[in-house]
This record gives structure tokens, sequence and C-alpha cells, in this order.
């Protein structure tokens, strides 16, 4: 799988600028993700967390997607073929920061905990949702 993204690789305007920080003492490498990552963008996260784990595979990898604006089908995608690329080298991913937008469509995906997140997430106003322990989620359907 390392190597299927490679030839996809190819830089355009809508790809997420993605920013490497690497881990002070034995932290995790952090990769920082900005922008859309949808079908375009995907690839280019990709290949750049392929070429990371070909440089020096570290322990752990966090990518704070605290930045990402859009998140659909392909970009999941590509988050999840990450994190078995980086599992082929025994290497741990997971995400951090999600904006609402970012978590919620997580949540509805069913991988927040695979990606590390099942944690309930406060509010603005930092108040835990009431059932979110249960994982129930407020549609709309209560006054």
């Amino acid at each position: 799988m390392l190597a299927e993204a490679s030839a996809a690789s190819r830089h355009d305007d809508r790809c997420p600028l993605i920013e490497i920080r690497h881990a002070d003492d034995d932290g995790p490498l952090r990769l920082l993700i900005s922008g859309d990552v949808d079908e375009i963008s995907a690839r280019h996260l990709q290949q750049c967390l392929i070429d990371v784990l070909r440089r020096e595979p570290p322990r752990d990898i966090g990518v704070d997607v605290s930045g990402v604006t859009f998140l659909d089908a392909a970009g999941i995608e590509a988050l999840l073929r990450c994190q078995a690329d980086a599992r082929q080298l025994e290497c741990r991913l997971f995400l951090t920061d999600p904006t609402p937008m970012t978590y919620r469509v997580l949540q509805i995906a069913g991988l927040l905990e695979q990606f590390g997140l099942a944690r309930p997430r406060p509010d603005v106003q930092g108040h835990t949702p009431a059932g979110a322990e249960l994982g129930m989620v407020n549609c709309g359907l209560t006054g």
C-alpha cells in the first residue's frame, strides 16, 4: 500500500497545507493539516505521510486536523489509508484537535474510536453535551 500513492501524487492549488513538526523528546511526530481534504488533496496527504514514513518511521504520528475546513468520503478514505500505511511500519497514527465539523463527520462515519477521538467533545462553552458519554446525538427532535 505504501507504493500506491506515489503515482497519484501531484500538487494542486486545492491540496491541503501540510506542515510537519518533529517531536521534542520522545513525543509523536505531528502533521498539521489545513484546508479542504477531498478527492484531489487526499492523494497529496497520503503521499506526504508515505514520504515521512519512508524517511524514518516514527513510533507515533499525531495528525492535527484543527485547520481542516472540509472533509469528504475521499478525505476519510485517505486518512484510513494513511493509518494503514503507518500500521504496516508499526507506527500509530491518530487525529487531534478536530473542528466540530470534522468531529461530526468522523462521528457519523463511526470512526472516532478508530482515530483516537472517542472521548465526548465539549461544546463551544466547554460543556459536554448530555448523553455524549452514551454516544447520543441531538438530532433536533426534542425541544
